[in-house]
């Protein structure tokens, strides 16, 4: 039970559990360790592209050729499959052994497919501490999507004690092998100063690369970190910007928000006016951003007479409605 209470020594006491067992079964099966991936011989080429472009019945066989003469990305692909049904009967037991094929060749993605199936028991018993190891290796091998998922159980204390300074650790991996959820949670965290020294020029540099990779909610806050010049140099330009960003990816309150900022020449401003009567109807309707981002003018006084306490009223509101970007913003008011 002490492991529990040290993420750290956990994780490297399940790998080293893990790696064991991945050994014996590699001598026992022969396969060869260390292998990342073999060069891609023709068959494996034409697999992978038949199954990039969704032709699955063409891409199935081939795949299981490719699997079988030793390409753990088809054996991964064709575990997929397995999962979705696409192009073959639904066989979850059959993709197991394919991630696991995938994961003891080497391949960090077939590990992190094969840790999620035992996280929710999907074609093998339900196991996290394995789930947990298989995470590890994969994000020791680089995998950011299983250095992504080691930070969310970091960060909600999933399986290990809650670490914030420990998930930061594993986001900041993700991050920089371009998941861009990770970036976004990473921004996050250096704005609050959650498990690492608050710095927000740290935190929008985060939010620009995951904003700019497509991650609509490091979008909005990085728009606001504009508009107040946090991090950033105060910027009415870039934050209309960032606030299109958003709406581009299919957020209709950024969309709203962009239509409230007018440009004369090359000045762009926002009309604070405007902007406050759109959050206020917002809010009023039960849109919980538009409260926090009424309570954030209310707090700059933009638009409206500064007043604290409104502010914080309106901040509580959207925060107790589920907007976490207003529960960030709130611990800013004194």
């Amino acid at each position: 039970m002490h492991l529990l209470r040290n993420p750290s020594i956990l994780l490297l006491v399940v790998t080293a559990l893990l790696t064991t067992g991945a050994e014996a079964r590699a001598q026992r099966d022969g396969d060869v360790s260390g292998v990342v991936q073999p060069p891609r011989s023709g068959i494996n080429q034409q697999a992978i592209a038949l199954y990039s472009q969704g032709r699955y019945s063409e891409a199935s066989p081939l795949l299981d050729q490719a699997c079988k003469i030793g390409s753990p990305e088809a054996c991964r692909d064709l575990g997929y499959m397995y999962i979705n049904g696409d192009g073959v009967e639904i066989d979850l037991s059959r993709a197991v052994a394919l991630f696991s094929k995938a994961c003891n060749a080497g391949y960090a993605n077939g590990c992190t497919s094969l840790a999620y199936r035992y996280e929710v028991g999907e074609g093998v018993g339900k196991d996290e501490f394995r789930a947990l190891a298989l995470y590890s290796k994969a994000c020791s091998a680089g995998d950011g999507a299983g250095c992504n998922s080691l930070g969310i159980k970091c960060q909600d204390g999933l399986v290990v004690r809650k670490d914030l300074s420990l998930a930061a650790v594993y986001f900041s991996k993700a991050c920089e092998a371009k998941v861009s959820t990770a970036c976004a949670v990473l921004g996050d965290m250096y704005e609050k100063g959650d498990g690492v020294q608050k710095d927000s020029s740290r935190a929008a540099t985060y939010f620009i690369r995951a904003c700019d990779a497509g991650e609509g909610t490091a979008c909005w806050p990085l728009g606001y970190m504009y508009l107040d010049g946090e991090g950033v140099p105060g910027n009415a330009a870039r934050a209309e910007v960032y606030f299109s960003k958003d709406c581009d990816g299919g957020d209709t309150r950024a969309c709203e928000v962009r239509s409230v900022f007018d440009q004369s020449g090359n000045v762009v401003t926002m009309d604070y006016s405007r902007a406050n009567a759109l959050f206020g109807k917002g809010c009023d309707t039960g849109t919980a951003l538009f409260c926090s981002a009424l309570g954030w003018s209310y707090r700059n006084g933009w638009g409206v007479d500064k007043d604290i306490g409104k502010a914080r009223e309106l901040l509580n509101k959207g925060c107790a409605m589920k907007d976490y970007w207003g529960c960030g913003q709130l611990k800013k008011i004194p």
